[in-house]
């Protein structure tokens, strides 16, 4: 009867122990899919987008990053995620503006949410707007204020 009991404790820890790896691995997926979206809605200007370009195809990646790095003002993960992006023929915007009209265009409802969070707020819309893009795409409070001054155009 001992056995049995163990037996039953074992099973229910275990599937206690898959449920959480499956919840993990969704959530991951999740901030994976919002890693790469923000990656893509980096700015990069036409003179470094060509330098860049130009690099790559050349095989100097390190100093294609670090120029990226300098353009931009990323991390390295995430210089070395747009450099990827950018050899696999994906062209960044070349400012806030053209960057909110990819997020619109990639995710519709969460740039009308954003912006009726903004209407709904008044004075104080644009960090009501920041903050509620903040809370839906790993982005820094830079990147969200540039994102929503983008939206003005």
């Amino acid at each position: 009867m001992e056995a049995l009991s163990f037996v039953g404790s074992a099973l229910l820890v275990l599937g206690g122990i898959l449920w959480a790896a499956g919840a993990i691995a969704r959530g991951s997926a999740r901030s994976s899919a919002e890693h790469d979206l923000t990656v893509r809605l980096i700015p990069v200007e036409h003179e470094t987008r060509e330098v860049v370009t130009e690099q790559l195809r050349r095989g100097n990646n390190v100093r294609a990053v670090s120029r990226l790095r300098r353009a931009t003002g990323v991390p390295l993960t995430r210089a070395r995620a747009l450099a990827r992006s950018m050899a696999g023929g994906t062209v960044p915007p070349a400012n806030h503006s053209e960057s909110w009209e990819l997020l619109r265009a990639r995710r519709p409802e969460l740039v009308a949410e954003t912006e009726r969070v903004h209407e709904q707020h008044g004075r104080h819309g644009r960090y009501a707007a920041i903050r509620h893009l903040r809370r839906h795409l790993p982005v820094g409070l830079a990147a969200g204020n540039q994102l929503v001054r983008g939206r003005d155009g």
